[in-house]
């Protein structure tokens, strides 16, 4: 799902399903990637994951670094 909450301290795992290349990497609120956030996966090929582990309470916005339109946000309680 683009938008989940979870628990404090969840891991989530993302998987790449499709055959292009895709990341997952934090989001300014205007869309563009932050640098400075904690999402910042490597590129993954069809079927690689990237794990993390969420251990702040908040909102965490994040994209995909090459499709600006695939975007999410995982809540943290």
């Amino acid at each position: 799902p683009a938008d989940i909450t979870i628990a404090l301290g969840t891991t989530v795992t993302w998987t790449n399903l499709d055959s292009a290349m895709h990341s997952v990497v934090s989001m300014t609120e205007g869309g563009e990637v932050d640098a400075a956030g904690p999402l910042a996966s490597d590129m993954l090929a069809q079927d690689d994951t990237f794990e993390f582990t969420f251990d702040e309470v908040g909102v965490f916005n994040y994209r995909c670094g090459p499709h600006p339109s695939m975007t999410g946000s995982v809540t943290v309680e």
